[in-house]
């Protein structure tokens, strides 16, 4: 049996899992990596501040989402 989208995703296969899964997955990979790649000697204000944006344009996407679907649902 084929495993379903969210499990491909987070075996790094986000084929057939529809573009806003997709998209979720990949930032939450930019995030991991952003975090794995925090210089210790760097200030930490400014790698999170960038995470910050990504997590944030996730969250803003997901809403549109969300109300498109209630629109369509109305």
């Amino acid at each position: 049996a084929t495993p379903d989208p969210v499990a491909r995703c987070r075996a790094g296969d986000p084929s057939g899992a529809g573009p806003l899964l997709a998209g979720e997955a990949a930032r939450q990979a930019a995030i991991l990596e952003m975090l794995a790649a925090m210089d210790e000697a760097a200030p930490a204000a400014a790698g999170l501040r960038q995470i910050r944006d990504v997590s944030t344009e996730g969250q803003r996407v997901l809403r549109a989402a969300a109300a498109r679907r209630g629109r369509v649902r109305s």
